[in-house]
């Protein structure tokens, strides 16, 4: 096999195990509560957010930042990640800097000292 060859191959095989690792992250981006009153999906932009929707009794967002979360009553379109993965009770994840744990009283995301917990009852920002 010539060193072209070689090299050709070298360059396949890194462009197919790149784009194999950008999927499965992409993949991983969104989730929600096994409720499925709660979904995220981190946003690792420019922003780099965290953004949620939870469902009832109001339907609300929350957008999660660097710099702390900001909750508001959802007016835009039926967003909502449906079809995610479930985090399950009991259970924590990271999505980015972002830290989230699943349980049955709700979901509780935090990023340093900043952080939000959701839930049917309410929606706390620290």
């Amino acid at each position: 096999m010539s060193a072209a060859a070689r090299l050709l191959g070298a360059i396949v095989f890194v462009l197919v195990v790149g784009l194999s690792s950008s999927v499965a992250r992409a993949e991983n981006l969104q989730f929600q509560t096994p409720s499925g009153n709660i979904g995220c999906e981190y946003q690792p932009d420019a922003d780099d957010r965290l953004y949620c929707i939870r469902l009832e009794p109001v339907m609300s967002y929350i957008e999660f930042y660097a710099k702390g979360a900001y909750t508001g009553d959802y007016e835009g379109d039926s967003w909502f990640p449906a079809n995610a993965p479930e985090l399950p009770y009991g259970e924590s994840q990271s999505f980015g800097p972002y830290d989230c744990t699943s349980a049955k009283s709700g979901l509780t995301c935090e990023r340093g000292k900043h952080g939000f917990s959701a839930s049917r009852a309410g929606i706390e920002v620290f």
